[in-house]
């Protein structure tokens, strides 16, 4: 009974610990709050150089811009089995820092009406204003970095401005559609914190069992004597 005990005990506590470290290591990123900081159409960015948007920001926020392609925005990148359109995006910091990215979107080139959607976004070169997120990460491919979507958390206090060039593909008297600048307070959530008090509880059977075995008696061997 003493062996047995102290098995079981031993196991419960392997179990809890796995199960407790395991559960306080998975995370996933929230947003638990966005403002819409700037937006403009079409409309509003018709006859100008270049298109931008722009607000104060604070410290730690989530910064995330967003692009939708003009009417006649078309890929001009043939590929294999996908065309692309690569755009030129500029975030100013309030140090005077920039951050310089391009915005690729694709479409098949195969479906009867192509349409852009959103690909990757290409790191270019960050002169610190923004941090990008590893969550944000898509793929690295020849040392450059490929990001799901224009966002990253600011370093400093004041105004930062999201600007989109014209390009082959998107002509400078068709702006985006929609240009957009969000501020997202985010946050880490353990998605499996329920795993955790259960994890514990194993982990406290389990050294109350291995204690309790270990104090256990042992049950001497009767040994048996005969009468010649």
């Amino acid at each position: 009974m003493r062996k047995e005990l102290l098995v079981l005990g031993i196991a419960l506590l392997f179990i809890g610990i796995i199960a407790t470290s395991v559960a306080a290591n998975i995370q996933e990123e929230k947003i638990f709050s966005t403002e819409e900081v700037d937006k403009k159409t079409a409309t509003m960015l018709r006859d100008m150089a270049s298109w931008s948007v722009s607000g104060n920001f604070t410290k730690g926020r989530k910064l995330y811009s967003y692009i939708q392609p003009g009417v006649n925005w078309r890929a001009s990148d043939p590929g294999p089995d996908i065309n692309f359109l690569k755009v030129k995006v500029t975030i100013h910091d309030p140090n005077g820092g920039e951050t310089e990215l391009k915005a690729i979107f694709s479409s098949d080139p195969l479906a009867p009406e192509p349409v852009l959607q959103p690909h990757a976004v290409q790191l270019v070169s960050n002169n610190g204003g923004l941090t990008f997120e590893k969550s944000n990460e898509l793929e690295k491919i020849d040392e450059v970095l490929y990001y799901k979507e224009i966002s990253g958390i600011v370093n400093s206090d004041g105004p930062y401005n999201v600007t989109v060039y014209p390009t082959f593909g998107a002509s400078r008297t068709d702006p985006p559609s929609i240009l957009g600048l969000q501020s997202q307070l985010t946050g880490k959530e353990y998605s499996y914190w329920f795993v955790i008090p259960v994890g514990a509880g194993f982990v406290v059977a389990g050294v109350f069992l291995s204690v309790r075995a270990r104090k256990s008696p042992q049950h001497k061997k009767r040994l048996r004597t005969g009468i010649r």
